[in-house]
């Protein structure tokens, strides 16, 4: 990412007086704050460094939630009458980082990503990864916890599916764990590429 982004997203939280517990969760606000579709990567768990991981079991899955409700709030004052309650409090009059344009009709980019398994490339393909009933977006930013468990039960049995044979394992070299799309068809438009 680009550091002027870092710079606009540090400016917002400065902007909505965010406690310092919130600055350490900053990725859930990132994500959420910043209201466009985040690139969505299968990483399997190809493990990046950096030592032990933040969020693990129940709790750190309940303080994720917590702050991805606090985002959600954030952002939808932020929507509200475009933000003019926060503008009043910015210098220029602008909001910085958040993209207040709807995301009504934009198209969820159709690339799936992954990292390879112990290889230095990348994997990109345009064959559908998940149903077309998946939803992608909910009327209140708050909703959004809500939609990810309605769309779990969507998913039923077959996430164990989209587990054991992400694009991620495409290329690690094993029959067993090839990468397999559960619903769609090979279609003359798909691609797929590694890098």
């Amino acid at each position: 990412m680009h550091r002027s982004l870092v710079s606009e997203f540090l400016s917002l939280l400065q902007n909505l007086n965010v406690s310092i517990e919130e600055t350490k969760m900053a990725d859930n606000y990132f994500t959420i704050l910043r209201n466009r579709p985040p690139m969505t990567w299968f990483d399997q768990g190809i493990e990046l460094g950096g030592g032990q991981p933040f969020t693990v079991g129940p709790e750190g899955d309940e303080r994720n939630k917590m702050h991805i409700l606090k985002a959600s709030y954030y952002l939808d004052s932020l929507l509200d009458d475009d933000g003019s309650a926060y503008r009043r409090r910015m210098t220029d009059g602008k909001i910085p980082f958040t993209s207040l344009d709807t995301l009504e009709g934009s198209p969820i980019s159709p690339l799936g990503k992954a990292p390879c398994v112990g290889r230095p490339c990348l994997f990109e393909t345009t064959v559908s990864l998940l149903p077309n009933d998946i939803r992608h977006s909910c009327e209140h930013t708050q909703d959004m916890l809500d939609l990810e468990e309605q769309n779990l039960q969507i998913l039923g049995d077959d996430k164990m599916h989209y587990l054991s044979y992400p694009p991620s394992f495409a290329v690690d070299g094993k029959p067993d764990t090839a990468f397999r799309s559960l619903r769609s068809r090979f279609h003359p438009s798909h691609r797929t590429s590694i890098f």
